[in-house]
């Protein structure tokens, strides 16, 4: 090919990379993040054959390379050997996410496959890379080939045989993932999600004050007994009812309209529906802001009177017998007048006001995305499919990690 004819546009796979670099006679350079340990052992293999000096490598020593899946420790271990026992080093670019390879006089820029995401695709019309017949002279500068690394732009830093250790022991101590565990679970996810939603502090009738052992002796009246077990209810079921009923089943209304539950792992949500489903959330949490402050003083004077009750109850008795501990706080006079007091600041602090108890009111959600564990539950597919009987891609992304541009027939 001549500069005058066009380039090339094609799907390039790490097979094809092998062959390119297999074909070089006389000059090699490749520029990428990685290397698979199958493309290292090809270039190692031409790099012993073209002589020391007829070969460089531009990569970026990084564990996330690894991670990422746009080479292997396999491959740059390899590399790195090679290098030492021929005497030439590897240059070091981090941060590189292109591709870029020289066989003698034929130049192929492509995009490497970052396997955590995709598995990659073959098929001709699904793109990666472009071939041009020549070297352009701008790029020879860049890169320093021929002799010009004065004036490389690219890749100053040479590559050390402890940098390669390090790498190596950070990915032994935080290894990758499966790519095609992490792929399946990223496919997966862009349809369900786990939703955890909860209305805290809406059960006030089941508020209650711990009623000292001594006290409950005292206790006479039927309406209060009801209220009573180890502790005091600080309001009945009707009364409790009256202020969080609305707001529950406005929660309820939200798990019915939005959310799915699979028995035995779950309460999910489409991710399309997700959206509307945050949007009523919001609108329910407003609701209960407005709620807070309207039943204050409506509910303040409920506990008032379930106090008095409660003091009522407990008053005569205390004032004629109270427990010993109090005695040393009471002074001669009124002693009754100053155990109503001392009773009314216990139950007080006990009890608390209005605005703590509907401040404790909170509707919360948190998404959380389906695990590896959860994925691979024989269970779980079924449940998901009766579910979602309409989602006919569910097993589909349970069994396979499609890469960009696969048809199933590839998978």
């Amino acid at each position: 090919m001549t500069e005058s004819q066009p380039a090339s546009i094609l799907s390039i796979s790490d097979a094809d990379l092998c062959d390119a670099v297999a074909s070089a006679r006389t000059r090699l350079f490749l520029m990428a993040p990685g290397v698979s340990k199958k493309l290292a052992i090809a270039i190692a293999t031409r790099w012993k054959v073209l002589g020391p000096n007829s070969v460089e490598l531009v990569l970026d020593v990084d564990p996330e390379v690894c991670r990422l899946g746009y080479g292997d420790l396999g491959g740059l271990l390899h590399l790195q050997r090679t290098a030492l026992e021929l005497g030439k080093p590897i240059r070091h670019q981090p941060g590189i996410r292109i591709g870029l390879l020289i066989a003698d006089g034929e130049v192929t820029f492509f995009s490497p496959t970052p396997l955590l995401i995709e598995a990659g695709s073959t098929q001709p019309e699904h793109p990666n890379a472009v071939r041009l017949g020549f070297v352009p002279i701008p790029l020879v500068h860049q890169l320093g080939l021929g002799g010009r690394k004065s004036e490389s732009t690219i890749g100053k830093q040479e590559i050390s045989e402890q940098g390669v250790q390090q790498v190596a022991e950070e990915l032994k101590a935080n290894p990758p993932l499966k790519f095609d565990v992490a792929r399946t679970i990223r496919v997966f996810n862009s349809q369900l999600e786990f939703v955890e939603l909860e209305l805290k502090g809406g059960a006030l009738s089941r508020k209650t004050i711990p009623i000292p052992n001594e006290l409950l002796r005292f206790i006479k009246g039927k309406a209060t007994r009801n209220r009573m077990r180890s502790n005091f209810r600080l309001l009945d079921a009707e009364e409790g009812e009256l202020y969080t009923n609305k707001i529950l089943k406005k929660k309820n209304l939200l798990v019915k309209n939005h959310l799915v539950v699979l028995p035995k792992h779950g309460t999910v949500i489409l991710r399309s529906n997700k959206p509307q489903f945050e949007e009523a959330v919001k609108e329910l949490q407003t609701e209960i802001e407005k709620f807070r402050k309207d039943a204050k003083d409506a509910l303040e004077s409920v506990l008032k009177k379930n106090r008095d009750a409660l003091i009522h109850e407990l008053l005569p008795a205390l004032a004629a017998d109270p427990p010993e501990d109090w005695r040393k706080r009471l002074q001669p006079g009124n002693e009754e007048g100053q155990i109503r007091k001392t009773l009314s600041a216990c139950l007080e602090g006990a009890t608390g006001d209005a605005e703590a108890l509907l401040g404790e009111i909170e509707l919360t959600v948190r998404f959380k995305g389906i695990t590896y564990e959860t994925l691979t539950d024989p269970g779980f597919e079924e449940a998901a499919m009766h579910a979602f009987p309409a989602l006919e891609l569910i097993h589909e992304e349970f069994e396979t990690a499609t890469g960009q541009g696969m048809s199933r027939d590839e998978n």
